[in-house]
């Protein structure tokens, strides 16, 4: 889904990579699943990330703590988020999606829960993590 985000919308590539052990990105977007389907996805990015996300949707230059860069994470998670859950079943599709928050580097309450399925994407030269976590659900 994160792959088809990047090529249709932005017309970019973004390639599928292991997980790695290190530091996930600074600037973070989350939107929780409300009603039929609890949980969240999770957007994580560094400042080379945003400053790379922004020039590919918008075609102009900001600084990574700029509120258009924040802005521009925030919507990818919101299209990353909307477009896996079109995909699920009808009773689970009828969840309500929150709108997109940012925030800076990852909370200590913002640990994987067991049922995390984690995806780390290159795209521009720039590294994306991607977290779905579903409480209750087998990973």
């Amino acid at each position: 889904m994160t792959a088809n985000v990047f090529e249709s919308m932005m017309a970019i590539s973004c390639e599928p990579l292991e997980p790695g052990d290190e530091q996930y990105g600074e600037v973070c977007a989350r939107v929780q699943f409300v009603g039929a389907l609890q949980g969240c996805c999770v957007v994580m990015l560094r400042a080379g990330g945003v400053v790379a996300l922004v020039r590919a949707m918008l075609d102009v230059e900001v600084a990574a703590d700029d509120a258009l860069g924040l802005d521009a994470v925030r919507e990818l998670c919101n299209m990353i988020a909307g477009g896996w859950k079109s995909g699920l079943q009808p009773e689970a599709c009828a969840a309500g999606m929150t709108p997109p928050m940012n925030y800076v580097a990852p909370r200590p309450h913002d640990q994987a829960a067991p049922a995390t399925v984690t995806r780390r994407y290159l795209f521009a030269g720039n590294l994306l993590d991607v977290e779905l976590r579903l409480p209750g659900a087998a990973a």
